[in-house]
């Protein structure tokens, strides 16, 4: 059991590896060890107590098996906080870090990066 949780530590570790070689920031959903969808509150100046499912990685510390994630409010196209799903417009960036040990989590699900402060359009009125 210690050698498939190593090989699984491993494989969550070299997937944040990945997610911060690349030249644009990649929002993702995570997945716990229990296989339960990972969410925190968060806020920002529009939006208070928002419950999220999504993050983007700021710092991985291999050493000490940590991580430091950003959250991300998931909005609809009139600029409301949603639930991952059809719905789902943009991701607005927060300033909520917080730090998590990185063998909470079993998978990471990435997300499109062009979600990411996706511009709102100004629908006008027929009337």
């Amino acid at each position: 059991m210690v050698g498939y949780q190593q090989k699984h530590e491993n494989y969550i570790v070299q997937s944040f590896e990945k997610i911060l070689e690349e030249d644009v920031v990649i929002p993702f959903t995570l997945l716990t060890t229990k296989g339960e969808l990972f969410s925190v509150v968060t806020s920002n100046q529009f939006f208070e107590d928002v419950n999220t499912p999504v993050f983007t990685l700021k710092i991985l510390d291999k050493k000490k098996g940590l991580i430091v994630l950003n959250s991300l409010i998931p909005i609809d196209m009139e600029g409301c906080p949603v639930d991952l799903g059809p719905d789902l417009y943009s991701l607005i960036l927060t300033n909520t870090c917080f730090t998590m040990k990185i063998n909470c989590f079993s998978e990471i699900v990435p997300l499109p990066s062009d979600l990411i402060d996706k511009y709102i359009p100004i629908i006008e009125s027929k009337y």
